[in-house]
């Protein structure tokens, strides 16, 4: 979730490595996942909701993979999240592997 705004990766009935983002705001849905705050004044977010939508839209492109690999260009949830966050707070992806290790204990490698 970023700015109140879930973005949250579905599964795709037809194919197992497809994948959809749901965009919403729905107060259902911020309450079904365990949030984790980032504080830090490095992760505030610097994109418009356009444009953090416009990104999600082009990482929905990718193929899903429970075990993603940048070799592959395949994403998962944890892929997901940390490309929101490097992108939404302009880090770099190891940047934000970081912030997400200090907030919830996985490196997400």
């Amino acid at each position: 979730m970023i700015d109140g705004i879930v973005y949250h990766v579905k599964g795709a009935k037809e194919n197992k490595s497809e994948f959809k983002i749901e965009i919403s705001t729905n107060n259902r849905l911020k309450f079904k996942f365990v949030w984790y705050v980032t504080s830090e004044s490095k992760c505030k977010n610097h994109k418009s909701e356009k444009e953090l939508e416009d990104f999600a839209r082009e990482i929905e492109e990718h193929p899903y993979s429970m075990f993603p690999s940048n070799e592959s260009n395949t994403e998962n949830c944890q892929s997901f999240a940390l490309k929101m966050l490097a992108y939404a707070a302009e880090l770099t992806e190891e940047e934000a592997k970081w912030h997400i290790w200090r907030a919830v204990g996985n490196a997400l490698a």
